[in-house]
């Protein structure tokens, strides 16, 4: 039986930053690989959590990256997203950003990716708005309300294999135009206050998994992403009596056992259970 462990996300508690409106509730967070020393990706959300995400990968983590989903639609006006242990004397590290899956927003703005150096030359600072044509060092409000952002790192083959760390990642409400001229550090108000999920350290197991394992892990069944589903392996069996078990420590040890009797030759996928 295949085990991950992991944290699952059950509950929300507020991130205090200034912000007038109802804060957003983040639902979902994830990434496509993590280091053992990595933060919950939440971590990167507050301000008060020193923590980092890295990749698990031997060519500086090109086309990993980060995935985050609210509850609903939130206005944004601009992202920002912070590195450290950067090695890249070059300069061709990038991201690239996409709001629910695309990379212009409804209003038709064209999404843009700025890169700003740090203070010292291992942090680099990305501000996402949208594109201005006519000036080339700034950026507008997305002036947009977005569910999901997927940030993926591009074009970073030359790290000699050491990944960059993400450090944080703000979300801002900010009318006015942004420039990323000079040295001075980006300037920009408070971030949005968010409602961060509650992280439960969890325990799920199945008899098999269908590869690309990530994609498929029982883990996808006690998350709040309904597209995301665990598969069993049909090349090792029918499905017939594959198992999935997890196990949450809230306090006292809760234990879950859902019996699966699907066959791989349906097709048929698992996507969520209740709690």
């Amino acid at each position: 039986m295949k085990t991950f462990i992991g944290m699952l996300l059950l509950a929300t508690t507020p991130v205090v930053y200034s912000y007038a409106a109802e804060p957003p509730v983040l639902i979902s967070a994830g990434a496509t690989s993590r280091t053992d020393d990595s933060s919950p990706i939440t971590c990167l959300l507050d301000a008060g959590c020193k923590g980092h995400w890295k990749p698990k990968a031997l060519d500086g983590g090109n086309d990993e990256g980060i995935y985050l989903q609210f509850s609903e639609k939130t206005p944004v006006d601009f992202i920002k997203v912070s590195f450290a242990n950067v090695s890249d004397p070059q300069k061709k590290l990038n991201i690239k950003t996409y709001l629910d899956g695309k990379t212009t927003t409804k209003e038709l703005a064209v999404v843009e990716v700025k890169r700003k150096e740090g203070i010292t030359p291992d942090k680099v600072v990305f501000l996402i708005g949208a594109r201005i044509v006519e000036d080339y060092e700034s950026l507008r409000p997305l002036n947009t309300r977005i569910r999901s952002i997927y940030i993926k790192l591009d074009n970073f083959s030359d790290s000699h294999g050491k990944p960059p760390e993400i450090t944080q990642i703000s979300f801002y409400k900010y009318a006015s135009a942004v420039s990323l001229a000079g040295t001075d550090p980006v300037a920009l108000p408070k971030p949005i206050r968010i409602k961060l999920p509650l992280l439960v350290p969890t325990e799920v197991t199945a008899t098999s998994i269908l590869t690309p394992e990530f994609a498929y892990h029982p883990a996808h069944l006690f998350d709040s992403q309904t597209d995301m589903a665990w598969a069993t392996d049909g090349k090792k069996s029918d499905g017939i009596g594959e198992a999935v078990a997890g196990v949450l420590v809230i306090g006292e040890v809760v234990k879950i056992r859902e019996r699966l009797a699907r066959t791989a030759a349906t097709g048929d996928e698992v996507r969520h259970v209740g709690h």
